[in-house]
C-alpha cells in the first residue's frame, strides 16, 4: 500500500467527518433554529419526530467522533510504521480492507471476533 495515498485518504476522511460533526454540533447548539420555541401548539407526533431526529443526530455525532479517533490513530500508525498491521495479531491487514476502511485497526478475522464479542455483551 502506498503510504502517501493512505495518508491523503485518511486526511480527506478526517476533514469530511470534522465538517459533518461540526454541522451536527451547530444544529444541537441552536435547537431554536430547527424547531419551534414552544411545545404548547405542537402535536405529539411532531414532538416525537423532533425527539427521534435529535437522538439520531446525537448517535451520528458519537459515531463520527469515534471514527475521527480511529482516523487519528491510523495516521499515528503511519508515522510509527505499523499502519498495515493488525493491532491484535500483528499480521498484515489486507489492502482491500484498508482501501474500503483506511482506518481499520484489525485484520478481517480479528474484526469479526471483536464484533462477535460486542454482540455477545448486548
Amino acid at each position: 500500500m502506498d503510504m502517501r495515498k493512505a495518508r491523503e485518504c485518511l486526511i480527506q476522511e478526517q476533514n469530511r467527518r470534522r465538517e459533518l460533526a461540526s454541522r451536527l454540533r451547530d444544529h444541537e447548539a441552536n435547537p431554536a433554529d430547527n424547531s419551534e420555541l414552544s411545545t404548547v401548539d405542537q402535536h405529539q407526533g411532531e414532538l416525537g419526530t423532533e425527539t427521534f431526529e435529535r437522538e439520531r443526530d446525537l448517535t451520528t455525532l458519537t459515531i463520527l467522533e469515534s471514527e475521527l479517533e480511529d482516523i487519528r490513530q491510523a495516521l499515528r500508525r503511519i508515522e510509527q510504521g505499523t499502519y498495515e498491521q493488525c493491532e491484535e495479531c500483528g499480521k498484515p491487514i489486507a489492502d482491500e480492507r484498508l482501501d474500503a476502511k483506511p482506518w481499520a485497526r484489525y485484520c478481517i478475522v480479528h474484526q469479526a471476533e471483536m464484533e462477535k464479542a460486542v454482540s455477545a455483551r448486548q
